[in-house]
């Protein structure tokens, strides 16, 4: 496990976040942004979830087409079928 530094500061931009003596040692620990950059990789992290959402849900509904079709061919054949064997019986 690593050592903490005394001083923490933002992995984005470099600006000093944490003092571990002024702060709690928990938040001091914790925290890895100032509150500019905090925005930005909040806003960063939403974009990907929600790029990562519309993939899974196309894929999904790719999937869904797929198997209607398939579906609907087996219907055509089974009707087709059908259609012989009471035109056979008559």
């Amino acid at each position: 496990m690593g050592v903490v530094p005394t001083i923490k500061r933002c992995v984005m931009c470099g600006v000093p976040i944490s003092n571990e003596y002024e702060d709690s040692w928990y938040r001091h620990i914790r925290i890895m942004y100032c509150p500019k950059c905090r925005k930005e990789v909040i806003r960063i992290q939403n974009a990907d979830r929600a790029r990562k959402f519309r993939q899974e849900k196309q894929r999904k509904a790719e999937f869904a087409e797929k198997k209607l079709k398939t579906l609907e061919d087996e219907n055509r054949i089974l009707r087709e079928r059908l259609k012989g064997l009471l035109n056979d019986i008559e």
